[in-house]
This record gives C-alpha cells, structure tokens and sequence, in this order.
C-alpha cells in the first residue's frame, strides 16, 4: 500500500512486506505511524515557519541598525564593495550604486593612500584578527574627509568569504588637534621668546616648569632648575623674606616682589617677580609667575639717585664755593700784600708763605668738591699719587677701629699720574675701606706701599697694559680673604658679600673703572684666613708742575688804567693793592650798575675792565656786554667764586678776553692782565 505524498515533506520509508495476516492489527500499527509522522511535519512546519519569520525580522532589525548607525558599514571581497549603508553613501555623497562591485580605490585621494591602508588593514587583521586605520576618504564634492576605518573578517579562516568594516567621520577631531598643535607651537613660542621667565611651583616651592629663557638670567638650564625649590638660588640677604612671602602667596595671597638671585658664575642678579596661586577643583596646588630681570634697572635707579643727590649736594657747595672763595680771595690778596712788605729770609715770611699754601691748598679743595658734587669730567692733570695716598690714609685713621693699625710706605720718587684727584682718592678709598670692613671683628693691619716700578714683557702683570713705568699702589691686609668661587666676580657691578645696607656692591667696579680709563691694570692675591692684596699699576709721567712760586718772581707789570669791580670791597680792596703794587693805575667800584654809569661817563678812562661775576643789580657778564656796546672790543677779565650761569666757553662767546676762578694768585692775575692787553689794539 503507497503511503500518501505530502509536498511540504519526504515521507519515511515503509518497511517492504506486511503480514496480511491479522489485517486489523497492521492497519491500526500503520495509521498510528502516519499520525506520528503527521504531527512531526506539522511541528516542523511550524518550526520552519518560525524560523523564516525569525530570520526576516532579523534581517529588518539589521538593516534598521545599518541605516540608523551613526558610522559608515560596509561588506567588501577583495577589497570592492558588496554592501554599504546609507550613513556611509551619505558622509561620502556617492549613491549606492557607485559602490556596489566597484573597487574601493575610488573613495582614496591617492593610490599611496589606498596601498596603504590595505597593506595595514590586512597586517593587523592577520596579527589581531581586526584592523583599525586612520585615513583620508576623497568625497564626491572632492573635499578630503579624515576618518577611523575599523575592519574585521566574515570568516577569519577564510578572507575570501569577505571582510566587513566601519568607517568614523573624525575631521572635526584631526581639525581640532590641529588648532591644539597650533595653539600650543603658539603658546610654546610666546613662552620661549618674550624677555619674562614663566615658572610653575607646587606647593612646596619646587619648580615643575621653567621657560628657556632663566638661562640667560641665571646662567641655569631649565632641565638643570626643575624639581629644585626656588629658594636654592635666592640670595641668602633675602631668602628669609621670599619664604615667607612665598607662604602668604599659597595661602591665597598673590602680587610683586623685588629680591635678587645668584647667578651661575656665583654673581648677584636683581629680579622681580608677580605670582599667583595655581587652582585645582578649587584647591591651591601651587603658584605661577614670570621673572624679569631687573639688574640694569636697579643700576640706573642707583645712578639717577646718585645723580640727585649729587646734583643737590651740586647746589649746596655751589654757593659755599663762592662765598668761600670770595674769603680765599682776600686771605691770598692780603697775604701776598704782606710778603712783599717783608725783606730778606725770616720767620715772619715762612709763617706767611704757608698761610699762601694752606689758601692754594683749601682753593684746590673747593675745586675737587665742586668737581664730585657735580659729578662732572674736568680735565686730567699731572697728580702726585704720594700727597693724595697720605691725605686719605691721614682721614681713613680718624674713622678706623683703634684695633686696627695703618702702615704706609709711600715714595713715588717725584713721579706723577696723569689722572683727576678725586679718582686716585676713590681708589684708595674704595679698597681701604674694604679692607678695614674685613677686620673690624678680629683687628688687624692695614699696609699702603707706593713706589715706582719697571715694567717689561716678562714682569707685566695684566694683559691690559704695555711695558714701561709704573706707579705701583698695594693695599694689604689681614682679614678673611676672599673665596675663590667668588673671585671672578668681584668687580662685577653690584656683587657684594655685605649684607643689606652695607654695601652698594659698586665700590670695586668703579675701582676697576678708573683704573681702567687711566690706562692702568689692577690685580688680587688673596688666601681665606690670611688677608687679601691689591696691587694697582697706573702709567707714570715726569711733571713739570711746580710748586707756589716764591713772591720774588719776577711779575709782568704795566702802566694802564684798570677799572675792578666786587661787590666785597674787601676782595676789590685787596686787588687794587696788588695790581697797584705792578704798576698799574687801579679804581675800584663795588656796585656793577655804579661801575657801568663811571665808564658810560668817560669810555676812554679805562683800559681794561675785572669785574666778579655774581653781584647784586647786574652780573658781570651783563655789565662786560653793555660796556662793550659802548666801546666795542674792549677787553673784560671776567672773575667767579663759582657760576653755574657762565663758564669759559660762554663767556668767551659773549667776547670776555678772560675767566677766573677765584681766588686767583698775583703771578697768575698778572700774567693774565698782560696778555690781555698786549692781545687787544691800541685805540
């Protein structure tokens, strides 16, 4: 009997021979079978059915995800493309249809590109079993899009089943890490360039960052400072007040502050600072600032104060000076007068002929008060270096502990330097006052030698200067010495050991200054414990600079007509004795307007006009030009204490013959006179 034929299902085979005997019984046996194997077709109808509904709605939900996915999805073979979503068709601008069975190197800018990221992608999948590829995709449009390719195989047993990828539009990323690389090379220059240090602390004052630029402040690179805290190169003067405002800073506090560093070479380094606390999570975690350095900033300021204080002190012996030597004046008139009213050789002229010394003496310090108040280049005579070592050991003993004792050793063998005097006075000044500084505590002595030496190329001791001769000056003395880390800067201006308000550091850098100009050389032998010398070479010169001349010098004399005018009759008094005395006709007058009305009068009565320069009414220039309106050409010897209104110059413009600085000697008053009137024609 043939079993019924279902489509939907094979049926199962029956065995072949049926025993016809008990029919009834083989036919329930058979049609219990058919219905068990009709329940199975059933159920598995079912379970087919099922399954198809299963596997299309799976395949919905996929194809929903692949459309809705945020990223580019595709299936490539061989590198062409089987499938792509919709988000990928859109980054890209392509339709569908341009990628299916086409080979993707049309989606690279270039075949170095699209070699590539195949190359890469296959490497890793091969190693990792998936690859991620960072490249650039060539739009429709033709813009360039940068983008995360990540791609992984169907079958990793078998690559030719296909490899499916996802494609992470990160242009805006690589375009913000661009701007973030420029900004920072931005940043990275402004920090390295500007003339400020920009630093970062933590909390305990070490240095987590440093700009480049601490290396040409403090001699120290930034690899060398960071992870030190700062207060390793504060100069120990400050670093007690630093501490403490560097507390107050991370205690919330912030500002400027002023104080100086070490370089280093070992020398001081003016700087100032403005900080700020650093915050994280609202939390103080350090401190930030810039530095900048101040050093010639605070050498300027020192100079300007200098110059201020100068310029009054300037003021005040401007007008000393000139009643000073106004009093001078009559002091030499009289006491010229009086010797020559003394004959032959006896105690009564030694007496006089050393009041004209102490008066030639006290005129030259005027000269060099005026000279340093003023800060002012006079010219450089012929200085005897002996006479102004003594006089400033003389004033040095006066000041000195007692426990110091001064030796002095001075013969300059009647040889002179070219220099000013006030110059050679700060030299010995200067390093003697070091000197007794070092042993104020322990006591101790101080030795000035000074004699003249020969120098050739074998014993010059500086390579500054040339053989020949020398003026030697050394300063010695027992105190601690100098250490040999800071030898090297000692002549740097404003490196001092000296605590605060003892020391300007500028005392051995102006020493070495004028040494310096003076064409000479200065070298320093010191031991720590015993002492330190200074042994200065300035270049020697044979005067001719004589002493005051004896009274009996022959003076130049005349006959002429003077007229003199000074306010101090005393002073006016005294020169027409004196001129009186050679010869000449003198008249005085005490008021310039009194004086110009007498030769308004009669032009012709005089033939030569001295006349002070600072008088009540009228000044003496003024009254020179209105006598000279007057009677053109004629000659006027204009005379001072001190002026800062005139000077030689000028007065030789407004057409005075002459200046004097009071007081003025006879011999040199007479020589003047002579040739003023020999110099001018007749008529």
């Amino acid at each position: 009997m043939n079993e019924p034929f279902d489509s939907q299902k094979t049926p199962k085979a029956i065995p072949g021979k049926i025993d016809i005997s008990g029919e009834q019984s083989v036919c329930e046996t058979v049609s219990t079978q058919l219905r068990q194997q009709l329940e199975e077709l059933k159920k598995n109808k079912e379970a087919l059915e099922t399954a198809r509904k299963n596997a299309e709605a799976s395949e919905a939900s996929l194809q929903s995800l692949f459309k809705a996915a945020p990223v580019g999805i595709g299936v490539v073979v061989d590198r062409k493309f089987q499938f792509v979503n919709h988000t990928l068709c859109e980054m890209l601008g392509y339709p569908a249809e341009a990628f299916i069975g086409n080979d993707s190197r049309f989606i690279y800018p270039s075949d170095e590109e699209y070699n590539l990221v195949g190359s890469e992608k296959y490497r890793q999948i091969h190693s990792m079993g998936k690859g991620t590829v960072e490249t650039r995709c060539l739009c429709r449009d033709g813009s360039i899009m940068n983008v995360l390719m990540s791609s992984c195989p169907i079958d990793p047993g078998d690559l030719s089943k296909g490899v499916t990828f996802t494609v992470l539009n990160i242009t805006e990323q690589k375009n913000a890490e661009k701007a973030l690389k420029l900004s920072e090379e931005k940043y990275r220059e402004l920090v390295e360039n500007i003339n400020e240090v920009i630093f970062v602390t933590d909390l305990q004052g070490a240095i987590t960052f440093v700009s480049g630029k601490i290396e040409s402040i403090l001699g120290y690179s930034p690899q060398e400072i960071t992870g030190k805290s700062f207060t390793l190169f504060v100069a120990p003067e400050d670093a007690e007040l630093i501490q403490t405002r560097f507390k107050n800073l991370i205690s919330g506090g912030g500002g400027s502050n002023e104080y100086r560093l070490v370089h280093k070479t070992g020398h001081i380094i003016w700087i100032r600072t403005s900080t700020r606390p650093t915050y994280k999570n609202n939390q103080i975690i350090g401190a930030m600032g810039t530095i900048t350095d101040i050093t010639e900033h605070k050498k300027l300021a020192a100079e300007l104060q200098q110059s201020r204080k100068m310029e009054a002190i300037g003021t005040l012996a401007g007008g000393i000076a000139h009643d000073f030597n106004n009093i001078l004046s009559a002091i030499f008139g009289y006491t010229e007068l009086s010797l020559h009213l003394v004959f032959g050789e006896n105690v009564l002229k030694q007496h006089l002929t050393e009041v004209l010394k102490a008066a030639s003496r006290a005129r030259d310090l005027v000269k060099q008060i005026l000279a340093f108040s003023r800060q002012q280049e006079n010219e450089l005579s012929d200085v005897e270096p002996g006479a102004v070592v003594r006089e400033t050991l003389k004033f040095l003993r006066s000041t000195s502990p007692s426990t110091i004792e001064i030796r002095q050793h001075i013969n300059s063998n009647g040889l002179h330097i070219r220099a000013k005097h006030i110059q050679i006075q700060q030299v010995v000044m200067n390093l003697c006052t070091n000197a007794i500084q070092s042993m104020e505590k322990s006591g101790g002595f101080l030795e000035v030698n000074l004699h003249p030496v020969e120098l050739d190329t074998l014993t010059l001791p500086c390579s500054n200067i040339v053989p020949g001769l020398y003026v030697k000056l050394s300063i010695q003395d027992t105190g601690y010495g100098i250490s040999p880390q800071i030898m090297p800067s000692i002549f740097d201006p404003y490196f001092t050991t000296k605590k605060i308000g003892q020391g300007t550091g500028l005392g051995l850098s102006v020493v070495h200054g004028i040494i310096k100009t003076l064409g000479g050389g200065i070298t320093v032998q010191s031991d720590i414990g015993s002492g330190t010398t200074f042994d200065i070479y300035l270049p020697a010169v044979k005067s001719n600079a004589r002493g005051i001349s004896e009274i009996e010098e022959e003076l130049p004399k005349g006959k002429e007509r003077i007229l003199v005018v000074d306010d101090e009759r005393i002073v006016a008094r005294a020169n027409q004795l004196r001129l009186e005395q050679i010869g000449y006709s003198v008249a005085i007058k005490t008021d310039s307007e009194e004086a110009l009305e007498l030769f308004r009068e009669n032009p012709d009565g005089f033939d030569l006009v001295i006349t002070d320069m600072t008088m009540p009414k009228m000044t003496g220039d003024v009254l020179a030009v209105e006598m000279m309106k007057i009677r053109p050409g004629f000659p006027v010897i204009l005379c001072t204490g001190y002026s800062s209104e005139i000077s030689e110059e000028m007065a030789g413009k407004k057409g005075i013959k002459a200046f004097l600085i009071k007081p003025v000697a006879l011999k040199d008053l007479a020589k003047i006179i002579r040739k003023v009137l020999d110099e001018t024609p007749a008529g």
